[in-house]
């Protein structure tokens, strides 16, 4: 998922197994000014999976969430800002987003 600067920080936000049983996670990283101040982010909350032993990215965010629904569908929570701890619920498919509701922080899917 790459190198952090000096002074920063990661999150893992969110994990779990695909239907394939590959491991995915919702990943960001910050640096912060040794001056002080907000962070900065280096890597937005992105969609990650471990293939072959390697992180690939899936989809670069930012998002608090994601869950595969079926062939080509998922449910997304994405977020409006870094530092928001609720977003936008979508359904998607085809790369087509729908909006389902407001203020959402995580997605539970049984299957």
């Amino acid at each position: 998922m790459g190198e952090l600067p000096d002074g920063g920080g990661s999150t893992v936000r969110d994990l779990w197994y695909d239907p394939e049983g590959r491991l995915n996670a919702i990943y960001a990283a910050w640096a912060c000014a040794a001056s002080g101040g907000d962070p900065t982010p280096v890597r937005p909350a992105s969609h990650w999976r471990l293939d072959g032993g390697r992180w690939v990215l899936v989809d670069a965010g930012p998002l608090l969430a994601s869950r595969p629904i079926g062939e080509a569908a998922r449910l997304v929570v994405a977020g409006l800002d870094e530092g928001a701890r609720s977003g936008t619920l979508h359904v998607e498919v085809d790369n087509r987003r729908t909006e389902v509701a407001t203020e959402v922080s995580a997605i539970a899917v049984a299957g």
